[in-house]
């Protein structure tokens, strides 16, 4: 592939080695390079930046390509390399030997190695030799012999190539230079940082999570990412795949061997990864048959080994397969997927979406071929989406790649057609009724599902048959917001004796979300949850945490637990590892519940900026089959974070277009409302927050459910409460946030907020400072600033001025690193009264510090290093550099001994 100009990001490390080479060539040593790597991975844009690079080293330049036309005119692969010789008669007398019928191998090895290297102690030379897999069996016999005998001559090669087949003579040079001691320079995908940089590059405006979606399914390979960047340039969007994209595909398929073709072609029906064997049977062959098409294409990077199974290397080389795959070999690769996925096992809603793909309807297998007794093995997976937008065809035919998704209520019409086939007595039946249970839910069948499950249960199962069952109306119930059920269902599974690992932990997951969630928060507590999940960690692969046959909702469940346990990095590392199973699995939806999720901890963790966009890329991705639940939390979210950045009309906007919950309990009623009362807070109607929380007082787990998800509301519904005049209410507020404190002492936000509501509800400055120091040891930096602000209050009443102003200012800057503009307005109001009431501060001397300068000299006491401090204080290394300087400025200081000396001077004084 010709090297195109465009930007060249994340190999730096790469250049920097050529630089070297070519500083060490230029020292008098000749030196060989083998850039390697699959087609469109950057080869000859790499080659481009090294011609720069030598001329930058003063050395000459001679360009080289060779192509699959070489092999039909032997040795014209080096005819470029002559015009590196010095004289005309040299030159010519070259190009006749290597043009000529009957050319001589060793003479041509001594008459190049002559001249180049006479050439060479001119000025040092640079050989490019591109695309060197297609170099004929002479050119190879003479450049294996002519690098090392230039081993001594001012000359650099610089070889790139991809994997040449076996018996090509370019796998045979290639080996032959690596023993002779060439460097190589394997390519690699490029990383998320390098993706999202060149994004920014080509697009001018840094990548958001949905382009950086998007971008992720080029699976790092730069050329695929300039097209698809391109396009999103030219037109805004990506909906069709550009005909020079399908072109390029079709021109990599040309380089393979048919079977290996004919292997990748039936393979992009799957849109999943896949074992050999099932690869070899949807071409009806046996596993070793296909052995070697699956090593060439594995070594030519189409393929790539997840786990110990196959999947495509890039997305979009897949669906631009899928797309090229004529009509009626489509039809027919879905209906033989579709008898395969019977054989194999597979989940029903795959059998049902390919055999939907496959033209016409065709009859389940006979019930002993259609479900396969098996063992325990892990969860099963949901087909997942394809990830671009398609439209129909004639018939209903895609024009593009597989529609968009399983079709729920289709899938559903298919498992109950196939437990009709298999009868009241057939072996597999509970199997399939667990997951015939999990897919009526998702299609909106709750009553039915439920009603299947229950019967199932009364008929009388064996106890693994019977947890297996229960867990599938566990999720069922769970997915509807019915967390009581959901720990009901999961808890009489776990009394089951003799559980598969993997049906335990999933068991585990469940119950704990649905505790977290909802079903007796105050009894359950955070801690548990967490620990529950931890529990039986097989079903969540520690050594893969982006095992592809994971499904993405336990590492989301894990990962809100650890969010509500203050464990944010740790959390924000399980969203990063559920990432890749939420782009996998399911529909769109699923992948918008993953953003959320991870808006929730950006807005947990004082990221209001990107928390918006996290949630708006959520919103973005929403459709019509997304439970209605989700839309609400979406949007009660998008309002609180509008609210924070001072956006009340874009708030009120996201809570008209928030679905009813129709009276509910839960999650989604709870958090709408406290969104809602937050707006009316807002815009300075107490009364009205006061009426829309009523239901949510009232009731211990509703209350209890909101202090577990959002801590900061504690003191917040205390005060509503109070300006109301209702003190029993805020009363029990209070006793609510400190049972949950209580049940788990090692949460410091919770412990925070019990504090906090205690000092609001009571006027009491010992609990409002036990709150600041409960909050300084947690990762919520707004609820830390809310704390400040009323601390400050306190103080400011009991005439302690300076303390206020201190608190007031932290709080402001706090605030203002979140980028909560409605909060710091307040503050600052609040701040601006207290300084003009309060004598000034000195300028200079040790009364002169800040409170946030006193907090970043006292771990710097400790011997702490700035970057040490920073994670200490939750604060960037910057802020705690720049607040060292003014200490320093303040004290006319220049050293930490003699900070470290006046800290304990003034402790120790003021003790």
């Amino acid at each position: 592939m010709n090297g195109d100009g465009s930007p060249i990001v994340g190999r730096k490390a790469t250049l920097d080695v050529l630089s070297r080479e070519m500083a060490t060539v230029t020292r008098g040593a000749g030196r060989c390079v083998l850039i390697q790597g699959p087609i469109g991975i950057g080869k000859s844009r790499l080659l481009e930046e090294g011609t720069a690079l030598a001329v930058a080293h003063g050395m000459a330049v001679i360009p080289g390509r060779a192509s699959a036309l070489d092999r039909a005119a032997p040795l014209s692969t080096l005819v470029p390399f002559t015009s590196g010789v010095p004289t005309r008669a040299d030159h010519a007398t070259l190009s006749s030997d290597l043009n000529g019928h009957e050319p001589n191998p060793v003479e041509l090895v001594r008459a190049l190695s002559e001249q180049l290297g006479r050439s060479a102690t001119n000025q040092p030379v640079v050989l490019l030799l591109d695309d060197a897999q297609w170099i004929d069996h002479l050119s190879a016999v003479v450049l294996a012999a002519l690098v090392p005998a230039l081993a001594h001559s001012r000359i650099l090669w610089l070889v790139a190539s991809r994997a040449p087949r076996p018996d090509a003579p370019g796998r045979v040079v290639i080996d032959r230079l690596v023993d002779e001691g060439a460097c190589r320079l394997p390519l690699g995908p490029l990383d998320e940082q390098s993706v999202a940089e060149l994004c920014l590059t080509v697009l001018r405006n840094p990548p958001g999570p949905q382009l950086l979606a998007l971008a992720n399914r080029a699976g790092g390979n730069p050329f695929l990412l300039n097209e698809l960047l391109g396009t999103v340039a030219r037109h805004g969007r990506w909906d069709e795949m550009p005909t020079t994209f399908l072109d390029e595909v079709d021109r990599r398929l040309h380089d393979l061997t048919d079977e290996a073709r004919r292997l990748l072609q039936a393979c992009a029906v799957l849109d999943r990864p896949f074992t050999v064997h099932e690869a070899a049977g949807l071409v009806g062959r046996g596993a070793v048959d296909v052995v070697p098409a699956t090593t060439e294409l594995v070594d030519a990077g189409m393929l790539t080994d997840r786990g110990g199974e196959l999947d495509f290397h890039q997305d979009l080389v897949r669906e631009a397969v899928y797309r090229r795959t004529c009509r009626p070999v489509r039809l027919a690769l879905h209906r033989e997927a579709a008898r395969m996925a019977q054989q194999e096992g597979r989940p029903p809603d795959e059998v049902a979406v390919h055999l939907s793909r496959g033209g016409r309807p065709v009859e389940p297998e006979p019930a002993t071929r259609a479900r396969p007794a098996a063992g325990p093995k892990a969860p099963n997976r949901p087909v997942p989406r394809p990830r671009t937008p398609v439209r129909p065809g004639p018939a209903g035919e895609p024009t593009g790649p597989p529609p968009a998704g399983p079709d729920p209520a289709a899938a559903a019409d298919v498992v109950v057609h196939v437990l009709d086939q298999l009868g009241e007595q057939g072996a597999d039946r509970p199997q399939l009724i667990a997951e015939a249970v999990r897919i009526l839910a998702s299609a909106g069948r709750l009553p039915e599902a439920r009603q299947l499950g229950e019967l199932a249960l009364g008929a009388g199962l064996a106890p693994q048959a019977e947890a297996r069952l229960l867990l599938g109306l566990a999720e069922a119930v769970q997915c509807v917001g019915d967390n009581v059920a959901a720990v009901h269902y999961s808890r009489r599974a776990l009394d089951r004796p003799g559980l598969p690992t993997a049906i335990r932990a999933e068991l585990l997951t469940v119950q704990a979300h649905a505790q977290l969630v909802g079903a007796d928060p105050v009894e359950s507590g955070v801690r548990q949850p967490v620990e529950m999940v931890h529990h039986d960690r097989p079903y969540l692969p520690a050594s893969d945490p982006v095992d592809p046959t994971c499904p993405p909702q336990p590492w989301l469940w894990l990962a809100r637990g650890l969010t509500g346990a203050d464990r944010l990095a740790e959390a924000d590392v399980v969203y990063t590892a559920a990432r890749r199973g939420a782009a996998r699995f399911g529909p769109d939806w699923s992948q918008a519940l993953w953003h959320y999720h991870r808006a929730e901890l950006c807005a947990a963790a004082g990221r209001l900026a990107e928390a918006g966009d996290e949630a708006g890329a959520a919103l973005d991705l929403v459709d019509n089959d997304a439970p209605p639940q989700l839309l609400v939390v979406l949007r009660a979210l998008l309002a609180q974070i509008a609210i924070r950045r001072d956006d009340l009309a874009v708030a009120r906007t996201h809570l008209r277009h928030a679905p009813a919950t129709d009276g509910s309990v839960g999650v989604p009623a709870v958090n709408l409302a406290w969104a809602s009362a937050a707006l009316d807070e807002a815009g300075g109607e107490p009364a009205a927050a006061l009426d829309k929380l009523a239901w949510v007082y009232a009731g211990t787990a509703s209350r209890a459910l909101l202090l577990t998800e959002q801590p900061q509301a504690a003191p917040a519904l205390v005060r509503i409460a109070r300006r109301a005049g209702e003190q029993s209410m805020a009363e029990a507020v209070a006793a609510t946030a400190r049972c949950l404190a209580d049940h788990n002492p090692s949460v410091a936000s919770l412990a925070g907020a019990a504090a906090h509501a205690d000092g609001v509800l009571r006027g009491d400055l010992p609990a409002l400072r036990r709150a600041v120091d409960h909050f300084r040891t947690s990762t919520r930096p707004l609820a830390r600033a809310s704390a400040l602000e009323d601390a400050a209050r306190a103080e400011q009443g009991a005439g302690n001025l300076t303390e206020a102003a201190a608190l007031l200012g932290e709080a402001v800057e706090t605030y203002g690193r979140s980028g909560a503009t409605y909060d710091v307005v307040r503050a600052r109001r609040l701040l601006c009264g207290v300084n003009l009431a309060a004598p000034p501060r000195p300028v200079e001397g040790w009364l002169s510090l800040t409170q946030s300068e006193l907090r970043v000299v006292e771990v710097i006491a400790e011997g702490m290093t700035n970057r040490e401090a920073a994670n200490r204080l939750f604060l960037s290394p910057h802020t705690v550099d720049s607040h060292l300087r003014h200490v320093f400025a303040k004290l006319g200081i220049n050293s930490r001994v003699e900070l470290t000396r006046q800290y304990l001077a003034n402790t120790l004084s003021a003790a």
